[in-house]
């Protein structure tokens, strides 16, 4: 799947520390709410200078990656997306 210009346009919106993987968050849009850093607080860290949550890390165990899910299923501005392997990082 090739992704679209808007998903690619949105992809561009990611925070620039963000780890490369599937999950990533378009940094525009976070209200800076927490909950993500809650939820998986291994993956989820908080740029205090831009108020804002960003993919310290991939999940890498199996509890990690509920957490993420979670995560993304309950973000309220629906932000963070789990189709980063469909991007070039780079």
């Amino acid at each position: 799947m090739v992704p679209s210009p808007e998903q690619q346009n949105e992809f561009q919106k990611r925070h620039p520390d963000s780890a490369p993987g599937i999950y990533w968050i378009n940094s525009d849009l976070c209200l800076d709410c927490n909950l993500c850093r809650e939820l998986a607080p291994t993956v989820f860290r908080r740029d205090d200078r831009m108020g804002i949550s960003y993919v310290y890390k991939q999940p890498a165990t199996p509890q990690e990656l509920a957490q993420a899910r979670e995560a993304v299923e309950g973000c309220c501005v629906e932000t963070i997306f789990a189709n980063g392997h469909l991007f070039n990082w780079e």
